[in-house]
C-alpha cells in the first residue's frame, strides 16, 4: 500500500468527518502520537453487550511533533440489527515517559456517527490515556494502556407517524488493554471497554511505511 493510496483512502474518510476534532470505537494501543512522516493502520474485531460484534478498520498519522489524527470505519451487529460507522479524533501529548515519571499521557476528543434503521447515535468521547512499555532482551515490546473517558451520547430515534425524539446521556468510559510489538511484524493489541457498554477489542497494526 503505497503512502498516496493511504493518504487518499484518510482525504475520503475527513470528507465525512468534517466536524470532528481518542478513538471514539476503538483505542489506540498507546499513548504517545504517531511518529513524524509516519502512518498506522490496521482492522480490529470487538464483542460486547446487546450482541455485539463488530468489524472495523483504522487509519492514524502524524498531525505535528505532539499531535496525531485518525479515522475510523465500521460494520456491526447490535441486538440483532446491522448497524454502519464512521468516526475521527485528535489526540495532543501532554508529556513524555522519562526516568521521574515512566509513562506517557495524552489527551484525546473525537465525535464518531452509529447508523441503524430509523436509529441514528453520535458520540463524543474526550479523555486521558496512559501507556508505559517494557521492552525484552529480544527486541519484543508490551506496552499497557489505560484510559478515562467522559462519553456523550444522543440518540436520535425517527417516529413511525413522521418527526423524530432524541436523547442525550453523558457517561465515564474506562479502557484498558496492552499492545505486543514483535521485533519484526506487525503489532497485536487487546482492549477492554468498561461502562455504558462492555466489550473486548482485538486488532492487527501495520506501518506501512516502516517504524521509526
Amino acid at each position: 500500500m503505497t503512502r498516496t493510496a493511504i493518504l487518499a483512502f484518510a482525504c475520503c474518510l475527513a470528507l465525512y468527518c468534517s466536524n470532528a476534532s481518542a478513538q471514539v470505537f476503538y483505542q489506540y494501543p498507546e499513548a504517545p502520537p504517531v511518529p513524524k512522516s509516519q502512518i498506522v493502520t490496521g482492522p480490529y474485531v470487538a464483542i460486547g453487550e446487546n450482541k455485539l460484534f463488530r468489524g472495523a478498520g483504522f487509519i492514524r498519522m502524524n498531525g505535528t511533533k505532539h499531535i496525531d489524527v485518525g479515522f475510523e470505519l465500521l460494520v456491526d451487529s447490535y441486538d440483532g440489527d446491522a448497524r454502519g460507522g464512521i468516526g475521527a479524533d485528535g489526540r495532543l501529548s501532554i508529556f513524555n515517559s522519562y526516568q521521574a515519571i515512566p509513562f506517557d499521557l495524552s489527551l484525546g476528543a473525537g465525535v464518531g456517527y452509529l447508523t441503524r434503521k430509523d436509529v441514528g447515535v453520535i458520540q463524543v468521547p474526550i479523555g486521558l490515556v496512559a501507556s508505559s512499555p517494557f521492552k525484552s532482551d529480544a527486541g519484543n515490546t508490551l506496552v499497557p494502556y489505560f484510559g478515562v473517558y467522559l462519553l456523550v451520547v444522543n440518540t436520535k430515534v425517527d417516529l413511525p407517524g413522521g418527526g423524530d425524539t432524541s436523547d442525550t446521556d453523558v457517561d465515564v468510559e474506562l479502557r484498558g488493554g496492552a499492545r505486543y510489538t514483535l521485533s519484526a511484524g506487525p503489532d497485536l493489541f487487546l482492549s477492554f471497554f468498561v461502562g455504558r457498554e462492555a466489550q473486548v477489542q482485538f486488532g492487527v497494526a501495520f506501518w506501512p511505511l516502516g517504524r521509526n
